[in-house]
């Protein structure tokens, strides 16, 4: 039988896609994250995972092993947690992305906290789906994800994810009317974490995205936010998180075409989720309903 590490190890790859991701998450060098899998390999004697690329993706075996240790770890987590914390009575921890929390979540918490005044909550920020299986304290994370959820728990989409292009009529002031995709060519491109999406809408308008140094990258949606609605330039953004801005002209959508077109907004719990937690979720799936 595989030991614990052994097998912790092949499920965070799996989970997470490459083995760096999977050394990062569990404090240990990639070299020993590749000496426990090809250990697990060579004790089931049959294949689990397949390189392409950087990636690492899991043969049929290995998917049906994954699957199963993704909802073990669950109950592994939670028995640990009923133990260390046997008191913890109606706290119920989220761990939700900034933007999300900032510009969706809180504002609408007043709701279920009058519907649910025994539920004490505890708001925490993460980035990562791999917080709710590495910290077993959290019940409930919101994410967002390219394509369908395919971790352990249970999962349910939330909102739409795809970006559009919106700015502030105080940049179209200053910039001029912007007509055209080409007409973003000149503009100033304001980019959350990565340049990628940018490139990728300039490539569906079969554009080639200007390559400038001095363009800047947020690490935080909230902060491009702020930057698009202070007349700095043009974002690409899911509708639902500015809807508010949108709706009060304060932002404009300058082209129906978007980019992100499988990303999705989801909330996520473990397998074995309180009673408390199926509250939020439902609370939560109603209010993104009513969008």
């Amino acid at each position: 039988m595989p030991s614990y590490n052994v097998l912790r190890a092949f499920e965070a790859v799996v989970r997470l896609g490459t083995v760096g991701a999977a050394a990062h998450e569990l404090h240990v060098t990639q070299s020993a994250i590749s000496h426990l899998l090809r250990h697990l390999e060579n004790t089931l004697d049959m294949q689990l995972l397949q390189r392409k690329g950087r990636k690492v993706q899991p043969t049929p075996n290995g998917e049906r092993l994954a699957a199963g240790l993704q909802d073990g770890f669950a109950r592994v987590h939670a028995a640990v947690a009923s133990v260390a914390h046997p008191v913890r009575g109606q706290r119920l921890t989220v761990a939700c992305l900034p933007s999300v929390a900032a510009r969706w979540m809180v504002p609408r918490l007043s709701d279920f906290r009058q519907a649910h005044p025994d539920i004490q909550l505890h708001i925490h920020y993460t980035s990562t789906v791999s917080a709710l299986n590495a910290n077993p304290g959290i019940d409930i994370m919101i994410t967002w994800l390219d394509g369908e959820y395919r971790g352990g728990g249970q999962a349910w989409r939330l909102f739409d994810g795809a970006t559009h292009p919106v700015c502030s009529p105080l940049y179209l002031d200053r910039f001029g009317s912007i007509r055209e995709p080409a007409d973003l060519l000149r503009a100033d491109l304001l980019h959350d974490v990565t340049t990628a999406s940018w490139r990728a809408w300039f490539k569906i308008h079969a554009l080639t995205a200007p390559v400038r140094e001095s363009e800047p990258v947020y690490e935080d949606f909230n902060l491009m936010s702020i930057a698009v609605l202070a007349g700095h330039g043009v974002a690409l953004s899911p509708l639902t998180l500015l809807k508010a801005e949108l709706q009060q002209g304060m932002l404009l959508r300058l082209f129906e075409t978007p980019v992100n077109v499988d990303r999705s907004y989801w909330i996520i719990t473990p397998a074995q989720s309180r009673p408390e937690a199926q509250a939020f979720v439902k609370w939560a799936l109603a209010q993104a309903a009513m969008q």
